[in-house]
């Protein structure tokens, strides 16, 4: 599926909502953002790896590995990862 500058304009809107979310204590409303994104961009990176912090802040350890593991799978080399640049 192909993006436009505006689709990746707007997600990279959308995921600088969902940080904020997230840092605020948002995160099941940031989840919510993360799983419409997904439906659009169902590989991108930096959505699974927000689903997976989302879940690791809820404890749900099985769906917070799912998503990380995704999203490594997505973009191995990726700054996303600490691991990367190591």
């Amino acid at each position: 599926m192909g993006t436009t500058g505006a689709g990746l304009t707007d997600l990279a809107t959308q995921i600088v909502h969902v940080t904020r979310l997230l840092s605020r204590g948002h995160v099941q409303e940031a989840l919510d953002v993360c799983r419409r994104l997904l439906l659009i961009h169902p590989e991108n990176p930096e959505v699974l790896h927000y689903l997976g912090l989302g879940y690791l802040k809820q404890h749900d350890l099985v769906s917070a590995e799912h998503y990380l593991a995704r999203a490594l799978l997505a973009a191995p080399l990726s700054c996303l990862h600490p691991v990367a640049v190591a």
